[in-house]
Order: structure tokens, then C-alpha cells, then sequence
């Protein structure tokens, strides 16, 4: 019906944003920043929601998922996926201003990832925390699967020499 093709529709506008951000160096960089703020600013929002009405979604008694936080969502295994998928996008940003600052001593690298790293952490935490709030199993493993992924992606191109993709940056 209507809903799947305005779902359709914004996943294509998504893609044409994307790609015209791809075509001028430093844009894909602003607008992975913009996303994290995005997802932050979400994960703020249902936790202090969730935090100070349990038991309602916009001031709506919820009609299941009762001591499960859900953001927006009715479900909160959808949240679960949005709040992974937000600790995901900011663990890329993490993975990046860890790059950064690799070279140097520990206290140089602390410095270095929290000086260009400090929004993708306090992102990842929040999103982890909300991810955590919903209590959905799948939701979790999700999350976890495609961290290890990321990781281990990241780890094989260093191995092999070459600097990672960094995922939007």
C-alpha cells in the first residue's frame, strides 16, 4: 500500500543523496557526521523517554513491550535493528579517528580519539545503551554479528597493508 511505497521512495532518495555526496571529496564525511547526530539525537530522545514514562510512547499508554524501550516504534525489536545499526555507524567514526591517531604514544592516541572521536562515542554508547534497553535478543545479535564483521574487515585490510574504507570516510 501507501506506507511501502513512501518507504520505497525514501530509500531512494537516501541512495540519490548518497550518491551525490559520493561525487565531492569531504561531503560523504559531513554527511556521515550529520547521520551520527541524527541517530545520537534519537538515541537522547528514547532514552530520556523511555527513562521518564516507561510505560507510554509519545504519551500513549503502549499496548505491548511494556518494560522494553521502543523509541517511536511499536516494537522494540525495530528499535533494537535502528539502535544497532546507529552503534554500527558510529563505531565506523570511532575506527576512523582511531586511524588518526594511531603512531603516537597511548596518551597521544587516548587524546587523538577522543579530540576527533568524541561524537561517534558518545553516539555508539547511547545507541548501545537504547540497543540494550530493548531487550530484544535478535536486536543484540545483530549488532554484535555486524560489529565482529566490521572489525574483522577493518583488521584483514590492515593486515594486508592498505588503509581500511572507514565506511563513509
Amino acid at each position: 500500500g501507501m506506507p511501502d511505497y513512501a518507504a520505497l521512495a525514501a530509500a531512494g532518495a537516501i541512495f540519490l543523496c548518497a550518491r551525490a555526496a559520493a561525487l565531492v571529496p569531504g561531503r560523504v564525511s559531513t554527511a556521515w557526521s550529520m547521520l551520527t547526530v541524527a541517530y545520537l539525537v534519537l538515541a537522547l530522545w528514547s532514552f530520556a523517554d523511555f527513562i521518564v514514562h516507561p510505560d507510554t510512547i509519545h504519551g500513549q499508554p503502549r499496548s505491548f513491550h511494556t518494560a522494553r524501550l521502543s523509541g517511536g516504534f511499536l516494537s522494540a525489536n525495530t528499535a533494537a535493528t535502528l539502535f544497532g545499526t546507529g552503534a554500527l555507524i558510529a563505531a565506523t567514526g570511532l575506527l576512523r579517528a582511531l586511524k588518526r591517531a594511531v603512531g603516537g604514544s597511548l596518551g597521544a592516541i587516548v587524546e587523538g580519539l577522543f579530540r576527533h572521536g568524541a561524537l561517534s562515542l558518545i553516539c555508539f554508547l547511547f545507541c548501545g545503551i537504547c540497543l540494550v534497553l530493548t531487550a530484544s535478543r535478535a536486536g543484540i545479535a545483530f549488532a554484535t554479528l555486524s560489529l565482529v564483521l566490521l572489525l574483522t574487515w577493518e583488521m584483514s585490510t590492515l593486515a594486508r597493508g592498505r588503509l581500511g574504507t572507514g565506511f563513509g570516510h
